[in-house]
């Protein structure tokens, strides 16, 4: 059985990533709500030495991807999250970056390939609702762990967005959301890492549980 111990844990300060496609200012109001210290940083000397680390993003992945890779941001992201094991939450583009590569903008854009699968466009599926998803859906948790602490099963969370995530592995899928006839994966999990298609920052209580509830993991 899961123990939800996370309330004993030692609060670490949070790391946001700036990298010039991140909505930093929804982010940095919900910790500043729970009273949470932080750092918004592109420094990627900071990265490498964090603990804790939220990947915000908005917009197309491929100048973004750009603008992280040039920056050495993502070598500093591979060496925190990877190698000395800090935690991770991607969120929105932040968590479509886990994958090995996406489709979007009619190119491929190879991404952090941290977690097996790939992002393709909402556009193939049945058109009965449109493209992009906005709006908020419910949304199906699939595995209790600390992340999902207290969050009731198919909460409504906040999304937008044209891509989707495909391939993931059911070891590493988390939640899952219906659009247009098929179950899409929405949020995910390897180890330390966490990314959600979503926005917590802008889906009220159970988006403020979910970003209370990685604060609170160690």
């Amino acid at each position: 059985m899961l123990n939800h111990g996370i309330r004993q844990s030692i609060k670490i300060m949070i790391v946001i990533v700036d990298y010039g496609s991140s909505n930093l200012h929804s982010v940095s109001n919900v910790l500043e709500e729970l009273g949470e210290d932080y750092l918004v940083t592109s420094d990627p000397e900071e990265v490498r030495k964090s603990k804790k680390i939220i990947l915000p993003g908005v917009g197309a992945i491929k100048p973004a991807y750009d603008r992280l890779s040039k920056s050495g941001l993502s070598k500093a992201l591979h060496e925190a999250v990877i190698c000395n094991e800090a935690y991770f939450l991607g969120i929105c583009l932040g968590m479509q970056m886990l994958f090995s590569s996406s489709e979007e903008g009619n190119n491929i854009t190879d991404c952090l390939g941290w977690i097996k699968g790939n992002v393709v466009s909402l556009e193939g599926s049945l058109p009965y609702w449109k493209v992009p998803h906005i709006g908020w859906s419910e949304t199906t948790t699939l595995k209790d762990i600390e992340l999902t602490y207290k969050i009731k099963n198919n909460a409504c969370f906040y999304y937008c967005h044209s891509f989707y995530a495909e391939g993931v592995c059911i070891e590493n899928r988390l939640m899952q959301t219906e659009f247009n006839s098929k179950s899409i994966t929405t949020a995910v999990i390897q180890d330390n890492i966490y990314g959600v298609q979503f926005h917590p920052e802008r889906s009220g209580k159970a988006g403020l549980q979910l970003i209370e509830n990685f604060i609170n993991i160690n």
